[in-house]
């Protein structure tokens, strides 16, 4: 008696089998740098902040200034960023500077992760400027109309305030 093997539906299943493979991992990995992507854009200051904060705080802070924020009043839409510069100057040998925020106001509808700061301590050199951006994001959707007070609080990773200033922001409708 004769037994017939069928080879040919072996291969096709490991055929079958890698291609699936193949393409699950190329779809996770398109979903991966997708979410990343997402996460990079939302998620924290990028370094177009940076060269934006250190262009307006060299071209506005006085030479004598130890601390300078390039702005206090900023009104903007729903939906938008704003980048803002503050300046340091270490004429103390302080070293490293945080930035540290604080909501001034008591309106319910202002909230804290509005303003996004560097998440690290910066590095200063004595007597140079250091320059950190920080962003207004006000979500979409976010009801026009009340006036937001921040406090920004400038220390130094041992606890010196470098310096302090309040900043407005107002919700403004299209």
């Amino acid at each position: 008696m004769k037994t017939h093997s069928n080879k040919k539906g072996a291969i096709e299943l490991s055929m079958t089998t890698i291609i699936v493979i193949v393409i699950g991992v190329t779809l996770l990995t398109l979903g991966l740098t997708w979410v990343k992507n997402i996460f990079d854009k939302g998620g924290s200051l990028g370094d177009e902040a940076f060269l934006e904060a250190d262009r307006m705080v060299r071209e506005i802070m006085a030479s004598d200034d130890d601390f300078f924020i390039s702005g206090l009043s900023f009104e903007i839409k729903p939906g938008n960023i704003r980048t803002v510069g503050v300046g340091v100057r270490d004429y103390n040998g302080w070293g490293d500077v945080i930035l540290n925020l604080a909501l001034s106001g008591n309106d319910p509808a202002c909230e804290l992760d509005w303003i996004k700061t560097p998440t690290t301590a910066l590095p200063t050199e004595e007597g140079d400027l250091t320059s950190i951006p920080f962003q207004i994001n006000i979500p979409k959707g976010t009801p026009i109309g009340p006036t937001c007070f921040y406090t920004l609080i400038a220390e130094s990773a041992s606890g010196e305030q470098y310096g302090t200033g309040t900043i407005i922001v107002n919700l403004m409708g299209e």
